[in-house]
């Protein structure tokens, strides 16, 4: 008698998929929420580690193609269980794409296993299949892009398939803040689509942690871009603060470690020498100078590569001869436009390279203490400053002091100054006989001393007679001293 062997019932449900596995919560719903840690839950069998990785699974897949029993299945989820697939994923992709496998029944094990498995590997393997088998599977893609814990083995779906890898980490990009944000960024580095790019100079470039700066950069190809005949004027900026920021850091990452770093500057240096009409390309050029002047010959920082150019002592030394004459050149168009701005960032400093040009940058300071008089340097402005020029001075910064720490700074700036002006900044000097800081008690005492006593403002006597007890022992034994001899210059 002929013994028939007993064929299987396949697992195939009549909408033409696989039937979802009862072994635990599949991971596909705990996917939702991007902070949860998916760990593994109870197997049917818990399986010992395999040898063999990629060419196991893909033995164990072909069997279920050719058959998607239920034991042929669970035995497809037991070998996809039974390894850190992470470690193979690049094999079995290529032994998936090499598998007697129709491209149709491998999405359908690859999406069974991506939505119904327990277990993280499982899920892994499942996204490798879909890839290999190059179907869309954009759904299931997107959602394990957004959770950390799938992002790379979703995106060797997304590449190796149908689905536009870099359009939907893009969206999850935009949509995402601080290191999540960073993570999307990292695999978007490479990516030959210019939006993209320019996204990413825009967004990651001005912030003002370094570290997502230089990704923004990497990722934008910030280096490429002022290669182009006519640079964006916003990707100069973008340029110009990221080479300061790197250039002036005192940690990593720094401008050596910058892995375009060398043509970043040589394109940087390229845009500014033939356009000087930005005051802070100015700044950037003496930052950069100051910062190759002060690097150690190559060999050591210097071993920055990427762009295909290292960074050797030949290039160092070029680039600070650029340095140098792109600095000499006329820059004045641009030092009064930064003067004339009040910008605080450049102000102070437009202002000295004004001066050195012979401009008279008073009415500028005037301006610019109106407008912020609690963070100007009032002490750089009244250091040249005639009798009318203090008075008017002094009345501007008389009607910003008020009870707080910015007005202490204000007083140590402007007391020095008045011992000199008679009568000049009379409610200053009052205010300063009560400060709770010690040092702003004497120099009032000390601005009286150097008055006629005809010139004190009415209540100087009063206060007076109050410092004589003050807690201070410096400042009350200088009271004393003003209460005996009250006359100018008499101590």
């Amino acid at each position: 008698m002929r013994m028939t062997a007993i064929r299987r019932p396949v697992a195939i449900q009549p909408d033409g998929s696989l039937p979802p596995l009862t072994t635990g919560v599949p991971v596909y719903s705990l996917v939702t929420n991007p902070d949860q840690v998916v760990t593994p839950s109870a197997l049917l069998v818990d399986p010992a580690p395999r040898p063999g990785g990629a060419v196991a699974v893909r033995s164990a897949m072909v069997r279920a193609a050719r058959r998607p029993t239920h034991r042929r299945l669970v035995a497809l989820h037991e070998v996809a269980c039974s390894d850190d697939v992470e470690r193979f994923a690049s094999e079995l992709l290529v032994e998936l794409r090499m598998a007697p496998i129709n491209g149709g029944d491998l999405a359908r094990l690859g999406r069974w296993l991506a939505t119904t498995g327990d277990h993280p590997a499982a899920v892994g393997v499942g996204l490798v299949a879909l890839g290999a088998a190059g179907r869309d599977a954009t759904d299931l893609v997107q959602r394990y892009l957004a959770h950390p814990q799938f992002t790379d083995l979703a995106l060797v779906a997304a590449r190796a398939g149908a689905a536009d890898a870099d359009h939907l980490l893009w969206a999850l990009a935009q949509k995402s803040h601080g290191d999540t944000r960073d993570r999307y960024v990292t695999h978007l580095i490479g990516t030959p689509r210019q939006d993209i790019q320019r996204w990413a100079l825009r967004t990651m470039c001005p912030s003002g942690n370094r570290t997502r700066a230089v990704l923004g950069a990497v990722a934008g190809k910030l280096h490429v871009a002022l290669a182009a005949p006519t640079p964006d004027p916003e990707i100069v900026a973008i340029a110009a603060r990221l080479l300061c920021s790197l250039a002036t850091a005192t940690g990593a990452p720094h401008l050596a470690g910058h892995p375009h770093a060398r043509a970043t500057i040589d394109g940087y240096l390229d845009v500014v020498a033939v356009r000087r009409d930005r005051y802070e390309d100015l700044i950037t050029i003496r930052i950069l100078r100051r910062y190759l002047m002060n690097r150690e010959p190559a060999g050591r920082d210097h071993s920055a590569r990427g762009d295909g150019a290292p960074w050797d002592e030949r290039w160092r030394i070029e680039a600070l001869r650029r340095c140098a004459a792109i600095a000499g050149d006329d820059w004045d168009d641009a030092v009064e436009t930064a003067l004339v701005s009040g910008d605080p960032d450049w102000f102070a400093s437009a202002a000295d390279d004004a001066e050195q040009r012979g401009i008279d940058t008073f009415p500028h300071r005037m301006a610019h203490l109106e407008t912020m008089p609690l963070e100007a340097d009032w002490g750089r402005a009244l250091e040249d400053a005639d009798h009318m020029r203090t008075r008017r001075l002094v009345s501007i910064a008389a009607t910003s002091i008020t009870d707080d720490e910015q007005t202490w700074t204000l007083l140590d700036s402007v007391l020095p100054h008045l011992p000199g002006h008679p009568g000049v900044g009379d409610r200053l000097v009052l205010f300063a006989t009560h400060s709770p800081v010690a040092r702003h008690r004497l120099g009032a005492i000390e601005v009286l001393a150097a008055w006629d006593r005809d010139t004190w403002p009415g209540d100087a006597p009063l206060r007076l007679a109050m410092l004589v007890t003050d807690p201070d022992p410096e400042v009350r034994r200088t009271a004393e001293r003003l209460a005996m001899n009250p006359s100018s210059g008499a101590w």
